[in-house]
């Protein structure tokens, strides 16, 4: 990626942040919407995700993370894994019991027994 966007050549910012977030995103956070990585862990991703920031907006090193993830319109590690655990969390609620047997156990009762749910689920 780093040879792809060069300073002052290369491929515009544009491509590059499409790049980092469906190559390198996926790859980087492959498995944290199962588990919960520790914090050693989450700050050696966190430590790669800043190096990837500079690369898609072609900004100096030494400008703050702060403005680099402002700029590069890519949301720090940690945010990302929450998400990626809500929507892990959705799948296994919303999904019937037929083609999810993890959904199977939810008491009937569960508050995610609407409209949102499969019709066969109950």
């Amino acid at each position: 990626m780093r040879r792809l966007s060069p300073p002052g050549a290369g491929l515009p910012p544009s491509l590059c942040h499409r790049l980092a977030t469906s190559l390198i995103a996926p790859i980087l956070l492959y498995g944290p919407d199962l588990f919960t990585p520790n914090v050693t862990t989450t700050a050696h991703l966190d430590t790669f995700w800043r190096k990837v920031q500079p690369w898609t907006t072609n900004c100096f090193s030494a400008t703050p993370t702060g403005i680099l993830s402002v700029e590069s319109c890519l949301p720090p590690v940690s945010l990302l894994i929450a998400h990626r655990q809500r929507l892990a969390a959705l799948r296994v609620v919303c999904s019937p019991p037929s083609v999810n047997p993890a959904t199977a156990p939810l008491h009937p009762s569960f508050p995610a027994l609407s409209v949102h749910r499969a019709p066969d689920s109950s």
